[in-house]
C-alpha cells in the first residue's frame, strides 16, 4: 500500500493521540480490512509509522516527565522508576523471544 507523505504524518499524528486502527482508516477512508492487514505485516509503511507515532509521542511524555522528576516532583520520579522497571521487563522479554 502507498501512502502520501501527507497521510504518513496523518497516521503518525493520530496514532500519537492513541487512534486505533479503525478509527485511522476511518479518518483515511481505507477499508477496515486493508489496513489491518498492513498493520499485521512487520514490513509495511503503515505499521512502521503507526508505531513510530506512537514512540514519539511517549517519548515526549517521558523526557517531560524525567525534567520534572530531576526538579524534586515526587510523583514524576515513582512514573520514572515504575516506566524503567517496565522497560527492563519488556527488554528482557525481547531478548528471550527474539522479538523486536
Amino acid at each position: 500500500m502507498i501512502f502520501t507523505d501527507e497521510q504518513i504524518n496523518e497516521i503518525e499524528s493520530l496514532s500519537a493521540v492513541n487512534y486505533t486502527i479503525k478509527q485511522v482508516a476511518m479518518y483515511l477512508n481505507i477499508p477496515l480490512l486493508e489496513l489491518r492487514n498492513e498493520y499485521d505485516n512487520p514490513q509495511s509503511k503503515f505499521k512502521y509509522h503507526y508505531d513510530r507515532g506512537q514512540l514519539i509521542a511517549q517519548a515526549q511524555i517521558d523526557m517531560s516527565n524525567l525534567e520534572s522528576a530531576k526538579k524534586g516532583n515526587i510523583t514524576a520520579q515513582q512514573r520514572y522508576d515504575k516506566r524503567a522497571y517496565q522497560n527492563k521487563i519488556n527488554q528482557a522479554k525481547e531478548r528471550i523471544f527474539h522479538r523486536s
